[in-house]
């Protein structure tokens, strides 16, 4: 598939999802959520943050309104849209380095297999 088709491909997917983000919009503004999914996955996702230690006691005080009844789940979405859960950017590199000590590759210095021939293989920084 070329880039032309790869574009085409996309435009039409997009097309094909104005309904369901249509309908997510609609869910945010009713809840009061940015963060609007299953009531199970909501829940799931909250466990993995609370897991991992990435629940800002921050967050427990945005998402709550007094007197404001919450269905369990909505008070969740609220949760999980006030928490800064985003991957560090220095991921990037750590991914690249380990990638290329996998492969031997120059980037960090080697430490990897290279093929040299049909069934021939030379390790330790080689390439």
């Amino acid at each position: 598939m070329d880039r032309r088709q790869q574009t085409a491909a996309a435009a039409e997917r997009y097309r094909q999802m104005a309904r369901d983000r249509k309908e997510l919009k609609r869910r945010q503004k009713a809840e009061g959520s940015q963060v609007v999914d299953t009531p199970e996955r909501v829940r799931a996702r909250a466990a993995r943050l609370a897991q991992a230690g990435q629940l800002q006691p921050e967050a427990l005080v945005a998402a709550i309104s007094p007197g404001e009844p919450l269905e369990p789940h909505v008070l969740l979405e609220r949760i999980i849209a006030a928490t800064n859960d985003l991957q560090a950017v220095n991921f990037l590199t750590r991914g690249a380095r380990a990638a290329g000590r996998w492969r031997g590759s120059p980037m960090t210095g080697g430490g990897g297999w290279c093929r040299r021939g049909p069934g021939r293989w030379s390790g330790s920084g080689c390439c």
